[in-house]
């Protein structure tokens, strides 16, 4: 594992705090019914204990959960999944949950950029 740069744990942190927005914002708009939120909440908490809870970042880690984070927010349009159903309308009926949606995913892109030079092929 390479040590982790100040820069690196501040975007790191950055993602984990775009994170928590968007979650607390998709829970206030879902009127309680958060159920389906369970797949983000669930990636959220593995990559804030990897980040705030660790002296140093794995970054090939990082690099990892940001490539499956994009790829539940980005959706599938064959996956079945309550959340892959509910998220895209999520975004399309509150443009704070867009907005969020666009943050979250520019952190994730310049987490993963600046550990490109890590040696990642991503």
């Amino acid at each position: 594992m390479e040590p982790t740069t100040r820069n690196e744990r501040c975007a790191a942190e950055a993602l984990v705090g775009a994170l928590g927005r968007l979650l607390a914002v998709l829970a206030v708009t879902s009127a309680g019914d958060i159920e389906w939120l369970r797949p983000l909440a669930v990636l959220s908490a593995e990559i804030e204990h990897g980040v705030l809870r660790r002296p140093t970042i794995d970054v090939l880690w990082l690099a990892d959960a940001c490539h499956e984070l994009t790829v539940l927010l980005a959706g599938c349009p064959r996956a079945a999944s309550e959340f892959a159903l509910r998220y895209p309308e999520a975004r399309r009926s509150s443009p704070a949950v867009a907005t969020l949606h666009e943050r979250t995913l520019a952190v994730c892109c310049d987490v993963t950029r600046r550990h490109t030079g890590a040696g990642l092929a991503r």
